[in-house]
């Protein structure tokens, strides 16, 4: 329905955009001829390529401005689309950091424990020291927890910390 509006707006364009139109259209046709036929001639009749090769620059420096003023609704459109389209691509990529920011927050948490051993990333259990998988929440040797989550904000925190980072509540032992 939005379309059906939008193309009957074009119907209803000024008068003076529908002439500056027609006229563009028209100027074109008679550069093209004068150049295309100017250039063509230049070497028969240099005196009908030195007349009509001017007169095609002229309609040229006329057809620039004219151009502006006919097709201006269009251009105007455009660029609003662009601008709708940059706005929209904006609130997404802030959706995608919003969501990801659990993801984020969790990782830069797990990165407390890690430690590097011959060149590969290994997790250390506090408690006994065990090898550990990244994604592991509890210590398969000895049980012990290695991350906490908030029971406020639920956001994720060292095992060591004793109050949450996001909100200050003070964590659970």
């Amino acid at each position: 329905m939005g379309n059906k509006k939008l193309n009957s707006d074009k119907l209803q364009q000024p008068k003076h955009v529908i002439v500056a139109k027609v006229l563009w259209v028209i100027l074109l046709v008679v550069f093209l001829v004068c150049e295309i036929v100017g250039w063509s001639v230049m070497f028969d009749n240099q005196v009908l390529g030195a007349i009509l090769i001017p007169i095609g620059g002229g309609i040229l420096v006329v057809l620039l401005p004219l151009f502006m003023v006919a097709f201006e609704p269009e251009l105007a459109e455009m660029k609003l689309k662009k601008q709708l389209y940059t706005q929209k691509k904006t609130e997404q990529i802030l959706e995608e950091i919003a969501s990801n920011d659990a993801d984020i927050q969790h990782r830069a948490t797990k990165k407390k424990i890690h430690s590097v051993v011959e060149g590969v990333n290994v997790e250390k259990c506090p408690k006994c020291g065990d090898k550990v998988d990244a994604d592991e929440e509890y210590c398969s040797n000895c049980g012990a927890h290695l991350i906490r989550k908030c029971p406020k904000c639920k956001s994720i925190n060292g095992v060591d910390d004793k109050f949450c980072k996001k909100c200050g509540q003070k964590l659970e032992d």
